[in-house]
């Protein structure tokens, strides 16, 4: 692996987590709406935890995560 595989690898893990961030949010915000502070931020961040893991068991299971 050389430096500039190594840059994009870490620029693509960056999108897929501001990705997951963004979403979890808005999920807690539909699911969530009262909720402020701690509780809120410990909320989206298990929901996008659950996103992340959700999404690599489906494409586990249709087998698109093989390298």
């Amino acid at each position: 692996m050389n430096a500039i595989d190594y840059l994009s690898d870490i620029f693509f893990l960056g999108v897929l987590v501001a990705a997951l961030s963004i979403s979890a949010h808005r999920l807690r915000l539909v699911l969530l709406p009262t909720w402020h502070g701690a509780p809120a931020a410990l909320g989206a961040i298990v929901l996008g935890i659950s996103l992340g893991v959700t999404i690599a068991e489906l494409l586990g299971l249709l087998g698109l995560l093989n390298t």
